[in-house]
């Protein structure tokens, strides 16, 4: 029991300095005091976790909306930037020196220089001048890239024309196009860049029915062993024996004339061997 008595006693002077501070407030008397009429807005709301030029944008677009005099506008938007603020970043504004902001562009130069790390880098013509369209990389989604960096860079029509018919494809139809048509201006370049997507995207989709319509696994032949028999020449029956007699002709003569007495004849076989007849 004493132990918890002595918690609470020695933690009496924390929580009287936690309830100080809160009460504690960066703005000076001015601020604080200022009439400002209850206005009803949809406020941006930041954490401290993104870009703030982008919530800076988004706050004074909201705050153009609320008809504040010129007297109540500045210490207006000092009071419901309070309101837009939380989780960290409220945490920052709490830390802010008492009776130190005076005014919004005060307000506006501690916050953007505390979160200054979170400011992204603003889109330059040398990032439009490298954009590049990627090998297989259809027409539509180069120029919706190429469409979306121009918008974020203030450069010349002429160097914007020159800049998208450099990233494109070398030798690609489009580029060709280009080059041997010179468009009027930028708004023509890119309008028949979109005729080219469109006919490029028609071509896929014709494509792709095509794909769709045919087998994606032709059947596969079944294996058939074939039986051939060994390939016969058949020669003509004369052929054969022609060749079978190809041999040197002989001829058959008698050796003696025949005689009555025997039953049988001698023959003898010479070989005829052309010459020429002598004269007689």
């Amino acid at each position: 029991m004493n132990t918890l008595l002595h918690r609470a006693i020695s933690t009496a002077p924390e929580i009287d300095r936690i309830v100080e501070v809160t009460r504690q407030s960066p703005f000076t008397q001015r601020i604080t005091r200022a009439a400002v009429p209850n206005v009803k807005l949809k406020l941006p709301i930041y954490q401290g976790d993104k870009d703030p030029v982008q919530f800076m944008t988004s706050f004074m677009a909201t705050m153009s909306k609320a008809r504040f005099t010129d007297e109540q506008r500045d210490a207006g938007c000092c009071q419901l930037f309070v309101d837009s603020v939380s989780g960290p970043g409220l945490v920052w504004f709490m830390r802010l020196e008492p009776n130190s902001i005076d005014n919004f562009d005060q307000l506006s130069k501690a916050f953007l220089k505390n979160y200054r790390i979170l400011i992204e880098r603003g889109v330059t013509s040398l990032d439009l001048w490298e954009m590049a369209q990627e090998r297989g990389e259809p027409i539509a989604s180069f120029l919706n890239r190429f469409k979306e960096k121009l918008t974020k860079v203030n450069v010349p029509e002429d160097a914007a024309m020159a800049a998208f018919r450099k990233g494109l494809i070398p030798g690609s139809p489009l580029r060709k196009d280009l080059n041997i048509r010179e468009p009027k201006d930028l708004d023509d370049a890119l309008h028949r860049a979109s005729r080219f997507a469109l006919d490029e995207e028609e071509e896929a989709q014709i494509a792709a029915k095509t794909n769709d319509g045919q087998p994606s696994h032709p059947p596969k032949a079944k294996n058939r062993v074939e039986h051939h028999e060994p390939h016969k020449h058949h020669e003509p029956q004369d052929q054969k024996k022609a060749s079978s007699t190809q041999s040197p002709r002989w001829t058959i003569k008698r050796s003696s004339p025949l005689t009555r007495r025997n039953s049988t004849a001698i023959f003898t076989c010479t070989q005829v061997i052309p010459h020429k007849s002598a004269s007689t």
